[in-house]
């Protein structure tokens, strides 16, 4: 099964201008839905990262409740509420990436405050 980070740079590559325009210096068309195809997959995963978020936040905050660490669901909501954020910014990036307009969103900023919260649900165990 492959890791959290290799899924997430997955994800990321798939904004990788070069891999589109290798295939429109041959044909356009077949770039067209090239990009039409990843961006369905992308977001369809953007999305499994975001019922992901939501599975750990569960889990985290049922550890608190079972440690009775009252003190930790501030920090929790935050790291969510970053990471939610993290994946609506990266939903921007595609929709921009999608439009071909220039993509001014930190991906890989994203990619790694997403990748801390997906694995801290394992370290919290």
């Amino acid at each position: 099964m492959m890791g959290q980070n290799e899924r997430l740079g997955l994800l990321i590559r798939i904004l990788d201008p070069e891999d589109y325009q290798y295939i429109r210096a041959y044909d356009f068309r077949i770039e067209a839905r090239f990009r039409r195809e990843r961006m369905r997959i992308y977001r369809g995963e953007l999305r499994n990262l975001a019922s992901d978020a939501l599975r750990s936040y569960r889990t985290r905050l049922s550890n608190i409740n079972a440690a009775g660490r009252w003190g930790a669901y501030p920090g929790l909501v935050m790291s969510t509420a970053s990471t939610f954020s993290s994946i609506g910014k990266l939903w921007l990036a595609g929709a921009l990436f999608q439009m071909r307009l220039p993509v001014m969103v930190d991906v890989a900023a994203h990619r790694e405050r997403l990748n801390n919260f997906l694995t801290a649900e394992a370290l919290s165990q």
